[in-house]
């Protein structure tokens, strides 16, 4: 699927867009168009940066903007179809439980729904990281069930402990860390999403896929102990998406 527009983007970048919607099949022409422009060009890609219709391409102070446009308008028929590309499946565990879980009664009451339906609902899909963005290492995961959407809270909290877990409108993510946030917080990962000792710093990426997995107050903390030591194996594996 090619990009509908491809146009200057500050003074050193271009931005290429896609029809402006949340869809699987535009995040993978997204996606895989990154991996192309990066292949092809990579001495003069600096950084880029996909969000769900989007990619930014910040370029090299030596390449000329307009001269990279005119190039990939001539080349968009070689740009990737929107096929199925190789990327992680990652299982966090969640604890949906007090204290951890501070607005997942609002989030019930809202739909009237139990909170166990809730936890149902949220655990049953698998989500797609759209992108990264907010905060280093936070994920926008699309696939959130309709029951669940939720508007985003209209007084956001000072402060969002890192790992939780939060539905803002029809989206899920989950703050990786300590900062202000409007979205209703219905759980806790004991897992980090960003760890500035690692490489790369955030466990998620742009084309992954996640699964929630619901665990109790006492296993959240057994997980704890576990990443403490560095015992604790986070559930991944390669797969298709």
């Amino acid at each position: 699927m090619k990009p509908l527009k491809i146009a200057r983007f500050g003074d050193s970048g271009i931005l290429l867009t896609w029809k402006e919607e949340i869809s699987l099949q535009i995040h993978r022409a997204v996606m895989q168009t990154d991996e192309f422009i990066k292949s092809h060009f990579e001495s003069a890609v600096l950084e880029t940066i996909p969000s769900y219709c989007s990619l930014a391409v910040y370029l090299n102070s030596k390449v000329n903007p307009e001269v990279m446009i005119k190039e990939l308008n001539q080349m968009t028929w070689f740009l990737p179809q929107t096929t199925q590309r190789a990327t992680h499946k990652i299982v966090l565990p969640v604890c949906y439980e007090t204290p951890y879980a501070c607005d997942i009664g609002a989030v019930a009451a809202y739909h009237n729904l139990t909170v166990n339906e809730v936890v149902l609902l949220h655990t049953a899909p698998t989500y797609h990281v759209y992108f990264i963005g907010f905060l280093p290492g936070f994920p926008y995961l699309g696939g959130l069930s309709k029951q669940l959407y939720t508007p985003r809270k209209e007084t956001p909290k000072t402060q969002i402990e890192a790992g939780a877990v939060g539905i803002g409108g029809m989206q899920t993510g989950i703050y990786p860390n300590v900062s202000p946030g409007g979205w209703h917080i219905i759980g806790q990962t004991p897992i980090p999403l960003f760890d500035v000792s690692k490489n790369p710093p955030a466990l998620l990426s742009a084309g992954d896929v996640v699964r929630f997995k619901a665990i109790n107050l006492k296993t959240f903390h057994n997980i704890k102990e576990e990443l403490a030591v560095g015992t604790y194996q986070i559930e991944r594996e390669v797969c298709h998406a």
